[in-house]
Order: C-alpha cells, then sequence, then structure tokens
C-alpha cells in the first residue's frame, strides 16, 4: 500500500487513463477518412456514458502562437544545446562553435521558427528552442483541424474519447464497441482502437460465452448421471432447484458487497455447480440406500452436511484475506451459494421425503452392483496403499522433485489473454503513431512548483541517456518546456556573459543589425500562465496537487530496463517510479507467501477440530491425504504448465477443503458403499466442473480448473485412509 496521498495521486492517473480511448479512422482517402472520424464522433456523442469525443483540435498550438507566448521569456529559454555552447569554450574555439551553429540554424528556411522570432530575438535562442518537437517521434500532423498520420498509402485520423467513469457498465461497454464495429462492416473505412473499454467488452463477451458453455455442459452432464443413478424424475429437479438457490444466494451476496463484479469471478462461478450438487449427492444417496425415519429423514447426515458446507467454507474464507477484490468475490460468491445449498438440502429435500414418503426415491438399501465393485477395489487399494507406504513414499517424492524446479511467475499480464484482433490493433496503432506512451512513469513531488520542476531537470539528462542506452524508448517531462526559476536565472546569465563577451556580433554583422542591449524588461516564465496557453495545455494532465503539495509526472515509453529506471531515482526521495502491473504483481507474490503460511494454519486448525471429534490417528489420516493430494496436484500442473501462478495456489483452498469433505463423511460412516457412491458422485461432478475449465481462454482459469481437477482425482483415492485408523468404522 502507497503512503497517502501518494497513492491518491496515482490513482487519479490511472482513472484518467482507463477512461482515455483512441480510435484511428482509416481511408486511402483524406476526406473519406475525415467523414467516417466525423460519423463516428457524432456517434459516440449520442452513447450514454461517453463524457467527451474530441475528433477536431483548434486549440492546437501553432507555431506563432508559442512564440507570441514566450517572446517575453526568451533569454530565460534555452535548449540543452544552446547552454552547451555557451556555457563550454574549449580551446578557445566557443565562440566559432556558437555563430557556426547560428548560423546552421539560420539557413533552415524551412523552420518558421527563425522567421517569426529573428526579429524580437536576434539571439535565435527562441527559435532553437522550440525547433524540437513537442510530442517526440509523434507520427501526428495537424490537417484542417484533425490530426493526421499516413501509413500504408493510407491516412489515418485520430479521433479520442473518454468515459464517464473508469469502470463502465458491461452492456453500455459492449454497445460501445459494437456500434464501431457495425461502422467497420458496413463501409470500406479502417478502424483501429485501443482502450479498457475493448479490453472490457472482450472480457465479458468472452466471460459470458465461456460461463454459459461451460455451465451449461456441466450442469448437463451432472443431471444425467443423477438421472441414470437415482433414476427419478424429482431428484433432477431438487438438483435443479439446488443449484439455481446457490447461484441466486451468490450473486445477491456479490450485489449487496460490491457495485462491480468481476466478469473473472462470473466465470469462476461455474465451479459452484460442482461443488453445490455434493450436497444434493449426500441427501440423495441417503434418501435411497439409507435407513431413516420419516420424521427425520436427513438426521443421519446432518452433522456431516454442516461439518462439510465449514470445512469448505473456511477454506473459501481464506481468499477474503487476499488484497484483491477478484479473490473475495469468489469467496463471497462461493460461501452464500454453499449456504444456499445446505438450507435447501435441509429444508427442500427433507421436506419432500417427508411429503411423498418411501415413494419419493424407489428406497432400496443395497447400492448397485457396480458401487459394491468400486468400493471393494477402492477398499482393497487402500489397503495396499497403507502397507506399502514404502513404495507410495518415493513416488510422491520424485513427482514433487520433478515439479520443484518449476518457480512460480505472478505478472498479472499473464492471467489474461488479449485476442489476436485488439492486439493487432494495438500494434499497428503504435507503430502509426510512431509512439505509445506506457502506464509505466516517473511521480515527482515537492512542497513548491520549483522544487519540482528543479527536481525533474535532474532526470532530463539521466533520462536522454538512458534512451541512448535503449533502457527506455522516450520520455516526457514538462520540464523540458518549462524550466525552473532557477534555471531561467542561469540561461540568462550565460546569455549576459556571451553578450559582454560579443558572441553575437558575428551574427549581428551578417544580418545588418546593431549590437542589440539585453531587455531587462524580460520576465521569468511563470508556472500558472504557462499552463495557460496552448502549448502549456498539452502537459496540464502531467501536472497535479494535493494536500499542499504539488506532482507532476515524467512519462515514458519502452520501458526495457527497469534495473536501470531504479537505479536512476534510488538517490532521489521524491521521485517515485509508477508501474501499476509491476506493482499488482509484487503484491500477488506477497499474497502468495501469506497464502501459504494461511494454507498452513488452516491445516492446524483442521487437525485439532478432527483431533477433538476422531482422535488423533483419524485426524492426522484425513489431513495427510489432502495435503498430499495438493502437493501432488501442484507438482503436475508445473510439469504441465512449465511455470505456476497464484491461481494454482488458490485452487489449493478447495482442494483441501474438499479433500476435508471427502475425510469428513469417511470419519463419520465408515467405508460405506453409499459413502462410496457419494464421494465417486462429488467426485465425477468436480471433475467435470473443473476439467472443462482447463479449456477456458482465460489463462488464470484454466490454471485454477487444472490443478483442481488432478487434486480431486488424487485426493478422492487417498480420503479412504482414515478409516484405516478407526476400525469402528469399517474393516479394510
Amino acid at each position: 500500500e502507497q503512503a497517502q496521498p501518494l497513492s491518491d495521486i496515482t490513482y487519479q492517473i490511472e482513472q484518467r487513463a482507463t477512461r482515455a480511448h483512441i480510435v484511428l479512422v482509416g481511408a486511402s482517402n483524406l476526406t473519406d477518412a475525415i467523414a467516417g472520424a466525423d460519423q463516428l464522433a457524432q456517434q459516440l456523442t449520442n452513447t450514454p456514458g461517453i463524457a467527451s469525443v474530441n475528433v477536431k483540435f483548434e486549440q492546437l498550438p501553432t507555431i506563432e502562437s508559442i512564440i507570441n507566448d514566450n517572446i517575453g521569456a526568451k533569454h530565460f529559454l534555452l535548449s540543452d544545446q544552446y547552454r552547451s555552447l555557451l556555457s563550454s569554450n574549449l580551446n578557445g574555439k566557443g565562440q566559432q562553435r556558437f555563430f557556426s551553429e547560428q548560423f546552421s540554424l539560420l539557413n533552415r528556411l524551412g523552420d518558421p521558427n527563425v522567421a517569426l522570432s529573428i526579429e524580437r530575438d536576434p539571439s535565435l535562442s527562441i527559435a532553437q528552442f522550440f525547433s524540437r518537437p513537442f510530442v517526440s517521434s509523434s507520427g501526428l500532423t495537424p490537417v484542417q483541424d484533425r490530426l493526421i498520420a499516413e501509413h500504408d498509402n493510407k491516412y489515418y485520423v485520430f479521433l479520442s474519447f473518454s468515459t464517464a467513469q473508469s469502470g463502465m457498465d458491461i452492456a453500455a461497454a459492449q454497445g460501445v464497441v459494437a456500434s464501431i464495429k457495425a461502422l467497420s462492416e458496413q463501409s470500406s473505412l479502417e478502424y483501429l482502437y485501443t482502450g479498457a473499454i475493448f479490453y472490457a467488452s472482450e472480457a465479458s463477451a468472452t466471460g459470458q460465452y465461456e460461463m454459459t458453455l461451460y455451465g451449461s455442459i456441466s450442469l448437463l452432464a451432472m443431471l444425467l448421471m443423477i438421472a441414470l443413478v437415482y433414476r427419478n424424475v424429482v431428484s433432477v429437479l431438487l438438483t435443479l432447484t439446488l443449484i439455481g438457490v446457490s447461484f441466486v444466494y451468490g450473486y445477491l451476496a456479490l450485489s449487496f458487497f460490491y457495485s462491480q463484479i468481476s466478469i473473472i469471478a462470473l466465470v469462476f462461478s461455474v465451479t459452484l455447480i460442482g461443488i453445490s450438487a455434493d450436497y444434493s449427492f449426500h441427501a440423495l444417496t441417503e434418501l435411497k440406500h439409507g435407513k431413516y425415519q420419516l420424521k427425520k429423514p436427513l438426521a443421519s447426515i446432518y452433522s456431516s452436511l454442516i461439518m462439510s458446507y465449514l470445512t469448505t467454507g473456511a477454506g473459501y474464507l481464506i481468499l477474503m484475506l487476499a488484497p484483491f477484490v477478484l479473490f473475495q468475490q469468489i469467496a463471497v460468491f462461493t460461501i452464500f451459494g454453499l449456504f444456499g445449498a445446505l438450507i435447501t438440502v435441509l429444508l427442500l429435500f427433507g421436506g419432500a421425503a417427508r411429503f411423498m414418503g418411501r415413494k419419493f426415491m424407489h428406497q432400496q438399501v443395497t447400492v448397485p452392483k457396480v458401487i459394491q465393485s468400486i468400493s471393494s477395489t477402492h477398499q482393497r487399494f487402500t489397503q495396499a496403499l497403507s502397507l506399502r507406504k514404502h513404495v507410495a513414499l518415493p513416488l510422491v517424492i520424485l513427482v514433487v522433485a520433478a515439479g520443484s524446479t518449476t518457480q512460480f511467475n505472478d505478472d498479472i499480464r499473464r492471467f489474461y489473454s488479449v485476442s489476436p484482433v485488439i492486439k493487432s490493433n494495438e500494434i499497428k496503432i503504435t507503430t502509426i503513431l510512431k509512439q505509445k506512451w506506457d502506464l509505466q512513469y516517473l511521480l515527482v513531488s515537492g512542497a513548491t512548483l520549483q522544487a519540482v520542476l528543479e527536481t525533474e531537470e535532474r532526470l532530463v539528462q539521466p533520462l536522454t541517456e538512458l534512451i541512448a542506452a535503449k533502457a527506455i524508448g522516450d520520455y516526457s517531462a514538462i520540464s523540458q518546456w518549462l524550466p525552473s526559476h532557477q534555471r531561467q536565472l542561469e540561461n540568462l546569465q550565460l546569455v549576459k556573459r556571451a553578450h559582454e563577451q560579443g558572441w553575437f556580433d558575428s551574427l549581428n554583422q551578417m544580418l545588418g543589425l546593431a549590437t542589440w542591449p539585453l531587455n531587462s524588461r524580460d520576465n521569468l516564465l511563470e508556472p500558472q500562465a504557462w499552463f495557460n496557453t496552448k502549448l502549456g495545455a498539452m502537459f496540464r494532465q502531467q501536472w497535479l496537487t494535493s494536500d499542499n503539495k504539488y506532482y507532476s509526472v515524467i512519462r515514458l515509453a519502452g520501458v526495457s530496463d527497469l534495473a536501470a529506471i531504479n537505479s536512476l531515482i534510488s538517490p532521489l526521495a521524491d521521485v517515485h517510479f509508477v508501474d501499476k502491473a509491476s506493482e499488482i504483481s509484487g503484491q500477488i507474490s506477497q499474497f502468495r507467501t501469506l497464502l501459504l503460511y494461511i494454507l498452513s494454519a488452516g491445516v492446524v486448525a483442521a487437525l485439532v477440530v478432527f483431533a477433538l471429534r476422531y482422535g488423533t490417528a483419524v485426524a492426522l489420516r484425513a489431513i495427510v491425504s489432502p495435503v498430499v493430494a495438493l502437493i501432488v496436484a501442484l507438482c503436475l500442473s508445473a510439469l504441465i504448465q512449465q511455470q505456476l501462478n497464484i491461481f494454482n495456489l488458490v485452487a489449493g483452498v478447495l482442494i483441501l477443503a474438499l479433500g476435508l469433505d471427502y475425510s469428513v463423511f469417511f470419519a463419520e460412516h465408515g467405508f460405506e458403499q453409499k459413502i462410496t457412491l457419494t464421494t465417486l458422485m462429488s467426485g465425477l461432478s468436480s471433475i467435470f466442473v473443473f476439467a472443462i475449465l482447463i479449456c477456458s481462454s482465460m489463462p488464470a482459469i484454466a490454471s485454477f480448473g487444472l490443478t483442481v481437477f488432478l487434486g480431486v482425482i488424487v485426493v478422492f483415492i487417498l480420503a479412504p485412509q482414515v478409516v484405516k485408523a478407526d476400525k469402528r468404522k469399517g474393516e479394510l
């Protein structure tokens, strides 16, 4: 967490960035490109949620306006090259080199800076100061009050628009994108776009599609399984109701606690199908194959159901400690959704059994022969595993050793896969504009305006050297155009000294001018007045104030060497390098470490609870099974993915929760065949849900699905080990 008010300033900058969007409208004919941009601008202006649209830029500074606004401070404004020439006199040839540079500048016949300023500034200091591009390497040129770029024999008209809020409603975002795509399909014009709204639209569309597809497939497979096993229409309807109620509980909880819901959290909600259905399996198995009293048909599994909810809920409660809203939303949705499922089982399933009597499930005490066979095989395997730990343990060690070489990659940019269309647009826009400022910047702070500018000036030369070293692509600082008072006075002294030594005489003679006096009435350039000029307005958003403190933003592009940036600013206490993606990635790394400690604490807590209820021997076996399953699942995931991420570890929360869930039922009821049926159904439902998530286009969700899928398989195999420690619950 950044200290206040630094976090407030960075938040403001991020909000501006996420509200700003760019569209380039391209055509082989400039007139067509302008007409297309104007049409799009009109359409966006009438779109709800759009705060402003800019396609005409009448207020762009002209060279004449810039000269007029700054001519009064002519000798206070010197370029770095001009300063260098006036400062050095190597071998007594400084004056000669200075005249050569002035003569070269004078002969730039196409440079209007010279023509517009020479009569009022014979020193040519203003002309040289403004002969640099205001936006470095920009591919845009003002034409007819528009900004035009040329690329591959096409004209591109620049259009920018901003949304009223940084997080735009999904429907509104999709509406804006749909309108742009509709125009593109109806005409021969080319539309290139970039901005947060386009990512949001794509992510929401992808998320909604995957949520619908994966949810439908998972639900269909589960209902088919229920119909085949329980052979009862009512059981299918009750399970559908249970899943529906759990989704309603989860969604209402999210809506109550959060004003905006992450699309990834909604995709994760598909997993609730497999988890909540477990309660249905337990109830249906008890009603079909158990010996129960009609007054309290589910009495024998009340404690198991509640313990199951507490263990799973406690696992997801861990995610509430995460410093990220995404994980918190996943936790809230699942905890409340499972609570809805638990209430539905206890009230609806029990009520249906009391109302319909024994006819409800056509009860049969014996389970199907196939389940009996699976149960017997599972028992024999469990006993063999218990007797041959010396064989099983080396296999686990081998898997762990193979996966231990893989590192965690917490780069948040790896969690989401950008579509080829948006990626192509990004690349082409960067190429056409010849520049793309990243959301990586230096934030300079100070108690006064001048202190900030002076700090900036200390960074300009080193940043220029970083460009030469290819550590960064470019930078943009206010002090390049608005020097501090100290620098302006230094500039004036350099000009005075050169004037007294006659450095300007040769140029004056060539131009037929008399020796001009230095005008003592020239004024220092003040920031407040400068920001009100057309040139200053271009940099106004790089200047912020908060709590009587001043901040400026040095924009960066093409940062490739973070170490060089950090090394540059490390001696400067008032300069901060802000890189939001890296910052979040660092927080994820911290949370990953914290999550490991919390999971360890959770295991200890579960061990205590199991020991109090079932004894130490049962507790140890109940805990070992899910822990081993988690380790094996993570190692196998590492072998498959090459790199693990935080979502693989978050999957461990669910593996532990499900493993403890299975252990509860085996510990409560022993190795009964109906428990085998229930855990098998639960395992298969989880496998259906999480296996299909592996196909997600979002790497974060695919990683989560893979680890849970592997963990569920292992934990189902190992869970019956808890029975071995309690002879009263079943013989192996």
